[in-house]
């Protein structure tokens, strides 16, 4: 599934990049109270998986669907998500507490896409005691605020775009093996919810950030009159309880780091100074003007999220560092195959890390062995005798010890990623042979002193018999 939008305008990139932190500050793994608590609190403030699943309440949405002609029409076999989708899991993540499966719809398809719209009840934003005095969550109370403009909470709708997608195969993509046939499966591609009354307002009738561009319009409204800054009319009719919002009034983040008054400019530019909705005859027009608190709330989401990511000390190019390791590959041409190593340091959400190896042997593809692969040092294949992970802040020097069976030779293989603010560097060189009992130094990749913490992770290999205990210490 892909990182799906979120908010009325820019929002959404940087909530990416503050999600990004939030996995980064889970792998860290700190041990400190303060620090455990910021985890807690952006995952409590912000959307993201692990939220639990939606509750599906058949026939909750009758006073929403009394509002939307859509809801209201016979439902065929295309108005189904299939279960695989897992539905209510993503729109949990999305901060909905409950939703009406029996009046799920589809409303358009968009080329592959295709666009469905469900009654649900959307949890508002709170902020746990204490997290307001964290430094770097200086300035939730602008988020907070942001979402109330952008989502709102109580009864509501979301708007849902499903797409075929490439579902992943089992197994590693490894030098000159045979790769799997791609196999595509129906994912949710985007997902946005909106509260009654913002549907019915200013935002509502915006459409950025929604799904295809596409905004959910309650019945009785024909058309809609977006004024734009420079005095510009632009109308743009309403079919089937959903209007496209014209390019012109949708706003392209800038991919260039913005100050707080370039992203303040660039909005009162380009954000229609109003909106008018015009029924049918009859009917008179409405017109909702640009609420005054909007750019200044997007403004403060926006700055709080870009603090919340710088001082986390990620970068938004990192892969969360749930993840992180080395792999070695190694083959014959005398006998077609090869030998890949791979050892992974994998982090959860409660920043508890472990390091792990798998072995993959299989027969290459071609003539040739994959190049670079002959010759090539493989990581150790003996059994993994000892292993240690362990979580360091502000490191200095540390050092392996080793203990247990007395052994002449044993392998070593160290996987170290530090962070400091603003990016991470990861190490670990090539594999070891130690002694045991014996006692080395760890190499970390630069000055120890820059790092705020470092993550370590070894594997002990051996064929002979015998436990090694491995220790990481300071000194």
């Amino acid at each position: 599934m892909s990182h799906r939008a979120r908010a009325l305008i820019c929002s959404a990139v940087m909530l990416a990049v503050a999600l990004t932190a939030i996995s980064m500050a889970g792998a860290a793994g700190s041990q400190s109270g303060s620090h455990r608590l910021l985890i807690r609190c952006v995952r409590t403030i912000l959307p993201g998986p692990g939220r639990g699943a939606a509750t599906p309440v058949p026939g909750s949405g009758a006073a929403i669907a009394g509002r939307f002609s859509a809801f209201r029409r016979a439902r065929t076999a295309a108005d189904t998500i299939p279960a695989s989708v897992h539905l209510a899991t993503v729109l949990g993540d999305e901060r909905v507490l409950t939703y009406d499966p029996s009046a799920l719809v589809r409303l358009r398809r968009v080329g592959a896409t295709t666009l469905f719209a469900v009654p649900a009840t959307l949890g508002s934003v709170t902020v746990p005691s204490g997290c307001s005095r964290l430094p770097a969550l200086a300035g939730v109370a602008a988020y907070v605020a942001a979402q109330a403009d952008q989502r709102g909470s109580g009864p509501g709708a979301c708007l849902v775009a499903t797409q075929p997608m490439p579902r992943p195969q089992p197994g590693l993509s490894l030098p000159g093996a045979r790769a799997p046939k791609p196999v595509q499966q129906l994912g949710i591609l985007d997902v946005v919810c909106r509260s009654a009354p913002v549907i019915a307002g200013y935002v509502g009738a915006f459409g950025d950030g929604s799904p295809a561009g596409l905004a959910l319009i309650p019945d009785g409204i024909g058309a809609i009159t977006y004024t734009m800054p420079s005095g510009d009319r632009i109308t743009v009719p309403v079919t089937g309880n959903l209007v496209r919002a014209p390019a012109a009034v949708m706003i392209t983040p800038s991919p260039h780091p913005q100050t707080g008054a370039q992203l303040t400019a660039q909005l009162t530019s380009h954000l229609p100074t109003s909106i008018t909705e015009t029924g049918g005859p009859g009917q008179a027009a409405v017109t909702l003007p640009r609420p005054q608190a909007l750019i200044p709330d997007t403004v403060g989401e926006f700055t709080f999220l870009r603090r919340l990511f710088s001082r986390s000390g990620v970068t938004a190019s990192g892969s969360g560092a749930s993840s992180s390791g080395d792999e070695s590959v190694s083959c014959r041409e005398q006998t077609h195959r090869c030998v890949a190593v791979l050892v992974t340091t994998t982090c959860n959400s409660h920043g508890r890390c472990r390091t792990t190896r798998s072995i993959h042997r299989y027969r290459y593809v071609g003539a040739r062995p994959p190049r670079g692969t002959v010759g090539a040092t493989t990581l150790p294949t003996a059994p993994v005798v000892g292993r240690a992970d362990r979580f360091v802040r502000h490191p200095r020097r540390l050092s392996l010890v080793l203990s247990g069976t007395p052994q002449a030779h044993v392998g070593v293989i160290a996987i170290v990623s530090c962070f400091l603010h603003g990016g991470q560097a990861e190490g670990g060189g090539p594999p070891l042979t130690r002694t045991v009992p014996s006692r080395s130094r760890i190499v970390l990749p630069g000055r120890a002193g820059s790092f705020s913490a470092c993550d370590i992770g070894v594997l002990v290999t051996s064929r002979r018999p015998g436990a090694v205990h491995v220790r990481i210490v300071r000194g």
